[in-house]
């Protein structure tokens, strides 16, 4: 069975600019480390603004963090944990969990009971509704991938299929963008 399902172009310009401005923050040293959907603010232009780096930490090349931080049910497993974590990789973990929240309408992680929450985000357990098509599926499994080794690249996400559906060209990143 082949899935055909279209969505918005607003909603891949808002997780375009979601990226954007992770991959500046990281760009610039700095991991926000809370990032979640009620620090993703929309302007009157309807742009996507990044807020609250209350949280927010500043990276030095290959120094991993180890303060547990940020809202647990958008927190990396790693975090969760208690390991050293590279910040941009819980980053990227968040911004799984806010496209999935975008596209489903709900999280991937919600549970009253604490110790069930933390045995489901540690272990990557989560339901992708049947209505996703299987870009997004495939997108979001990638973004929510326990192991951070593994995880998805920024430049990576930029280049998935799904991410460039009926995106404006004028958010495409061209290669001189990347480097």
């Amino acid at each position: 069975m082949i899935k055909t399902y279209f969505y918005s172009s607003e909603l891949i310009v808002f997780c375009n600019q979601i990226i954007s401005g992770v991959e500046y923050c990281h760009k610039n040293m700095v991991a926000h480390r809370d990032l979640k959907c009620e620090n993703i603010i929309l302007d009157s232009k309807f742009n996507i603004k990044i807020g609250d780096f209350g949280l927010s930490n500043t990276m030095q090349y290959e120094q991993l963090l180890k303060t547990r931080c940020g809202s647990t049910i958008y927190a990396a497993p790693e975090v969760i944990s208690g390991k050293l974590y590279d910040g941009s990789k819980v980053d990227i973990w968040s911004c799984g969990v806010i496209l999935y929240a975008l596209l489903c309408g709900s999280l991937p992680f919600d549970d009253e009971n604490i110790p069930k929450l933390y045995k489901n985000i540690k272990g990557g357990i989560y339901i992708i509704p049947s209505y996703l098509s299987d870009g997004a599926s495939d997108l979001i499994s990638r973004l929510l991938e326990v192991d951070p080794m593994k995880r998805i690249s920024i430049h990576e996400i930029h280049q998935h299929h799904w991410f460039k559906i009926s995106l404006p060209h004028s958010l495409e990143v061209s290669p001189t963008d990347t480097v």
